[in-house]
C-alpha cells in the first residue's frame, strides 16, 4: 500500500520528514514508563497539526487524507501507534525524491 502511495502524494522528503519528528518523539513517549497518557494526548493533536499543515500548504492535502484515518486508529494504544510509525516509514521510503534540478 506505501509503494502505491508514496510516490502519489504530491509531497516532498522535507514535508513528510518535518512530520515524522514529533511522529518520533511520540513513539520513543509511549516507551517511557508513565508517559502513556501524554503519548496519547500528543498522537491525538496530531491530526489537528496536519491540518494546520495543509492551511499552510495545499499540496500536503493528499497526505493529510491518507494519514487522518491512521491517526484515529493509531492513538488509541502503543502497539497501534508502532503499527502507524512502520506505516509512515514505508511512505518515506517511496516517496519521491527531488533535486535542486527537480527530480532524480
Amino acid at each position: 500500500m506505501a509503494a502505491e502511495l508514496g510516490p502519489r502524494l504530491g509531497v516532498n522528503l522535507t514535508q513528510l520528514r518535518r512530520f515524522f519528528g514529533e511522529v518520533k518523539r511520540i513513539e520513543m513517549l509511549w516507551s517511557q514508563p508513565g508517559a502513556e497518557d501524554r503519548a496519547r494526548r500528543r498522537a491525538i493533536l496530531l491530526e489537528p497539526r496536519l491540518s494546520y499543515q495543509v492551511q499552510r500548504q495545499t499540496q500536503v492535502r493528499a497526505l493529510r487524507n491518507v494519514l487522518q484515518p491512521c491517526l484515529k486508529f493509531a492513538a488509541k494504544d502503543r502497539d497501534r501507534f508502532q503499527r502507524f510509525v512502520e506505516f509512515y516509514e514505508a511512505l518515506i521510503a517511496y516517496a519521491p525524491r527531488t533535486t535542486q534540478g527537480g527530480r532524480e
